[in-house]
């Protein structure tokens, strides 16, 4: 109601004059249509605004008051509606009493289920662990056996050289003989 009274407020004298011209514009020939004459005076139109406030004022009055008690029903029925439907369903789940302690068996299924994964995931690594150990067992076991055939490879060229030597030194001694 304040900002009705606010903007009556600011109306004008001069300005409401300008304003009840402008409604009675294009009526000024007629006849069945009733006007109050307002010459410029200020005391004339103070006079006739007032009536106007007063009128604005009870006539919004009345029809906010109207408005707001009609609204104000309709939500109060539809809450009363929600309410009684909220009665009928059944109650939700709270936990009784203290609801830390209440979910501490949920909290140590859930850490069962998670140390579960976890230890699942262990064992995945674990294989895979084991499985490179044999793979890294079988490859310095062939690396071994080439290191062995190499060096009996060399051991072989060894005796070959010493042999040939040995040879070419007996040649050279029966040569000389």
């Amino acid at each position: 109601m304040n900002c009705v009274e606010n903007v009556l407020n600011r109306v004008t004298d001069d300005t409401f004059i300008e304003i009840y011209k402008n409604c009675y514009k294009g009526f000024e020939k007629r006849d069945d249509v009733e006007r109050c004459s307002l010459s410029g005076s200020s005391a004339e139109a103070r006079k006739y605004r007032k009536q106007l406030n007063t009128l604005v004022k009870r006539s919004l009055s009345e029809t906010i008051h109207d408005t707001l008690l009609t609204k104000l029903d309709a939500k109060l029925k539809e809450l009363e509606e929600l309410k009684e439907e909220q009665t009928d369903v059944t109650c939700k789940w709270r936990p009784p009493g203290n609801a830390f302690k209440h979910m501490i068996p949920f909290d140590a299924a859930s850490k069962t289920e998670e140390k579960r994964e976890i230890e699942s995931c262990i064992e995945k690594e674990k294989e895979s662990i084991n499985l490179l150990k044999m793979r890294l067992i079988q490859k310095r076991s062939k690396a071994c056996e080439l290191r062995d055939m190499i060096q009996a490879s060399l051991d072989k060229i060894e005796r070959a050289v010493v042999q040939s030597v040995n040879e070419d030194a007996i040649k050279e001694n029966v040569s000389e003989n």
